[in-house]
């Protein structure tokens, strides 16, 4: 099966956009000499900030080396939806925390305010950290008090609570009290756009680079010498960091251009304009609902294929599929990412080849009944 098709550009968890994926390069690329040359002076965009970025950078860096003239490199960006403490603390994981979307017109809402997330409460858990709340705990708390939020007499119904999600705006509901406040005459300054309306979800701190010792393989590959060099030369101070939302405009002067919704943390909201001449959004691959039940595999609602512990298949009653396993990306879900990886192939292949030992056992096992029966 592969590993898929690229992941929807559109990420409520990490960044959301209404940009088509036409005209934007999904797939990292080995760029051949004759490639780079043409790119000499282009600006150029890199959505997300993982492995397939960071090849293309080390590509682009390296030609920028031989360059002389400051004209003829190739300039990036990468546009990240990770905060300033993440990108300068690669190694580091935080505590859970609100990463809070104020919205750029109207009351600022202070989110660490509302819920008691105050300076005591930071120093209660730097000296008793076993007492910090869980990511779910803090979400539980965040959708028992969405009624605290001052906009929320206005758009309490209009919000979906979703774990995978975040909390998201529901623009149908929007639109049809936007006419029913038009009927009564309603102040529109009540109103802000679905995009930038209050939007704000609840994660863990996450380490930037990937940790072996603790069985993740699928983040950055900092623990290399040489990316750990390349991100803190190149990537770091290259990097738009915070960012929520981003969309694909064309400027008055016909150029092209990224528009950035920012939330950094502890300041204002920013809506940043970034010229571009080329865009890769390498924001992973992932094989789709539909592919999977065309081979008659059954997927849990998250379009992850449902398996067992040795990567057999299940049906919609948990119950296996005698002798179909997936391996590699195709077995990969959240509870099993490093199924992408080489290594992670490798891990699986002794569980998954058990399974299959098994069933070749029983599937024998049966032939033999059958031939005593039948004689």
């Amino acid at each position: 099966m592969g590993i898929g098709k690229p992941k929807p550009l559109n990420s409520p968890l990490h960044m959301s956009t209404n940009t088509s994926a036409k005209s934007i390069n999904r797939a990292q690329k080995i760029l051949s000499d004759q490639e780079l040359e043409q790119l000499t002076g282009k600006k150029i965009l890199l959505i997300g900030l993982g492995n397939s970025s960071a090849e293309m950078i080390q590509q682009f860096h390296e030609f920028n080396l031989k360059q002389n003239q400051r004209e003829n490199k190739i300039q990036f960006t990468i546009i990240s939806h990770k905060s300033k403490n993440e990108l300068s603390k690669p190694t580091h994981k935080g505590p859970a925390s609100f990463i809070h979307k104020e919205p750029f017109t109207g009351t600022p809402i202070n989110i660490r305010k509302i819920f008691g997330l105050d300076a005591r409460h930071d120093k209660y858990v730097k000296k008793n950290p076993e007492d910090r709340m869980s990511y779910k705990e803090l979400y539980e708390k965040v959708a028992k008090n969405l009624s605290k939020l001052s906009l929320a007499s206005l758009i309490e119904k209009n919000i979906e609570v979703n774990l995978e999600k975040g909390i998201n705006f529901d623009e149908n509901l929007y639109s049809e009290r936007l006419e029913k406040a038009k009927k009564l005459n309603l102040s529109f300054s009540h109103f802000v756009d679905p995009h930038k309306i209050v939007r704000f979800i609840v994660r863990e701190e996450e380490k930037t680079y990937r940790s072996p010792q603790e069985g993740n393989l699928v983040s950055y590959q900092g623990d290399l010498t040489e990316y750990n060099n390349l991100f803190r030369d190149q990537i770091e101070t290259n990097t738009i960091s915070d960012v929520a939302h981003w969309d694909s405009i064309e400027s008055s002067d016909g150029k092209k251009v990224l528009r950035l919704y920012r939330y950094p943390e502890n300041s204002v909201p920013e809506m940043k304009d970034v010229e571009y001449d080329r865009i890769y959004a390498l924001t992973g691959y992932k094989n789709s609902a539909d592919t999977f039940q065309s081979m008659n595999i059954s997927t849990d609602k998250n379009s992850f294929p449902m398996t067992d512990a040795m990567n057999e298949t299940l049906d919609e009653n948990n119950q296996a599929k005698a002798g179909y396993f997936l391996v590699g990306a195709a077995s990969a879900k959240p509870e099993k990412p490093n199924n992408i990886t080489l290594p992670g192939i490798m891990q699986q292949a002794y569980i998954t080849s058990f399974g299959v030992i098994l069933r070749a056992v029983e599937y024998q096992l049966k032939k033999n009944i059958e031939s005593l029966q039948e004689s």
